[in-house]
């Protein structure tokens, strides 16, 4: 993995021109705050990272224990193939985000890549297996990656089309079946 553009004088043993090896199951969790003192992060950081909004706080709660569990990257990425397969995107469940992508470009010039539905391919799969649902993977992913492009939007439009748009998610979803979306939507009408 790059970690610089060219390597130099006194870099780490371990890095060779600019360059680490990393290990499979080496991972690298961010945080970036998101406020009245930043800037909006463009488009291309939604796409790519998982953001998580932390407004409110959990019920606190006590978590039984268990013995401790070693896994390894190689039996968690077969976890997640075994997910994929047994627990892929329906047709429905494509047919929904369709929908809603066209209507987002119909109606906003907001749209998603490629990227998103490869990792939907991924998460919802992930999710169903650990005990969710399609239908709230595809709510948290939704809001969480495209309904925040609606920040980049004119706000007069999306104030003047969010009823709209909340009607679809109900139509799309079943009323109230998409508590996140519903959620972010009225955010950003009110915000």
């Amino acid at each position: 993995m790059p970690a610089a553009p060219s390597g130099m004088a006194g870099d780490p043993r371990r890095m060779d021109g600019g360059s680490i090896l990393l290990p499979e199951n080496a991972f690298f969790v961010l945080t970036a705050n998101n406020d009245d003192s930043t800037f909006a992060f463009s488009d291309k950081v939604y796409d790519r990272a998982s953001v998580m909004d932390l407004d409110s706080r959990a019920e606190p709660f006590d978590a039984p224990r268990k013995p401790a569990a070693r896994l390894g990257w190689p039996q968690l990425s077969k976890m997640f193939d075994e997910a994929a397969a047994r627990y892929s995107l329906t047709g429905r469940d494509l047919r929904r985000v369709s929908r809603i992508d066209a209507w987002l470009r119909e109606n906003l010039g907001l749209s998603f890549g490629n990227r998103i539905l490869l990792q939907m391919r991924r998460f919802v799969p992930a999710f169903v297996a650990c005990g969710g649902t399609a239908e709230e993977a595809l709510d948290l992913l939704l809001a969480r990656k495209v309904l925040r492009k609606l920040s980049a939007a004119n706000p007069v439009v999306v104030r003047s089309k969010a009823p709209e748009l909340l009607s679809l998610l109900s139509a799309v979803f079943g009323e109230g079946n998409a508590p996140v979306c519903e959620s972010a939507v009225k955010r950003y009408v009110e915000g």
